[in-house]
């Protein structure tokens, strides 16, 4: 979504993907913030050399706009001016944050952020549960490195969540997958207009793009549906582990279930594996 919606000709999204602000201020913790910063700053200018023309000039936009916000979370205080300022820099009809961690964000929060601007517009994007915590444990397992192959490490990982889902570690990832609590906040701190749900599966065919471009108010302007960002190593899960991550991620189903009838294919697919 934010690689879409920093390629439309109505939108002005800066090239940092996830600024973290409103979950920094919450917690205080802006220091592991301005790490993260300060290390994908230094990947994008160590990489810059390899590039040339319109390729040099992209990698240097994305350069100073990880520069410029940096310079803001080193205030290592919530600045709601500076915030919006370093959004609305480069001008355009829409900008934006595309943040994840904001859905985890309590009513008070959300509250606040509903009122930044006269027109502020909230997408939570969701797809199917089992899907999502699949890609999260490997994405972790990816990221834990160790001697063991990653599938290796994935399927200890998940089978470490489906063994203990209270444990902090299970939870730090089955959280992000919360759709009900998060549903819930958001519906408690922001209008109905203001709020767009859609499904990921949804999101990468013309009909849920367009959807999307009509909430924000935009043209609609095609995207490229076969491409994947940030896709993760292909792995499949096995029949036993995705029907007890189903059955662990009932609750969530009704819910959405409840508000959306008609679900997408998949989660239908997740949903009859479970039953079977």
């Amino acid at each position: 979504m934010h690689d879409y919606l920093v390629g439309h000709p109505d939108c002005s999204f800066r090239r940092v993907k996830e600024l973290h602000y409103f979950d920094a201020a919450e917690s205080g913790k802006w220091g592991g913030q301005i790490k993260r910063m300060e290390g994908e700053l230094a990947r994008l200018t160590a990489r810059l050399p390899e590039f040339s023309n319109k390729r040099a000039e992209w990698f240097a936009r994305r350069i100073a706009d990880h520069t410029e916000w940096l310079e803001v979370l080193k205030v290592r205080r919530r600045d709601d001016a500076l915030y919006l300022d370093y959004l609305m820099a480069r001008g355009g009809r829409l900008v934006g944050d595309v943040t994840p961690a904001y859905s985890l964000l309590p009513i008070e929060t959300l509250s606040s952020m509903a009122t930044l601007a006269p027109d502020v517009r909230f997408v939570y994007l969701i797809r199917d549960p089992v899907s999502r915590l699949w890609s999260h444990v490997r994405m972790n397992a990816a990221r834990a490195g160790g001697a063991a192959q990653v599938e290796d490490r994935a399927k200890v990982l998940m089978d470490q969540v489906l063994a203990d889902p209270e444990s902090e570690a299970a939870q730090s990832i089955l959280s992000r997958g919360d759709y009900a609590g998060a549903l819930l906040r958001l519906s408690a701190a922001v209008a109905p207009s203001q709020l767009f749900v859609c499904f990921m599966e949804d999101m990468v065919a013309p009909e849920g793009v367009n959807a999307l471009c009509d909430f924000l108010g935009v043209q609609r302007h095609p995207g490229q549906y076969e491409r994947r960002v940030h896709e993760g190593t292909p792995m499949a899960l096995d029949a036993r582990r995705r029907t007890e991550a189903a059955a662990l991620l009932q609750d969530q189903y009704d819910f959405v279930a409840r508000i959306f009838p008609n679900l997408p294919e998949a989660w239908h697919r997740s949903l009859g594996q479970m039953a079977a």
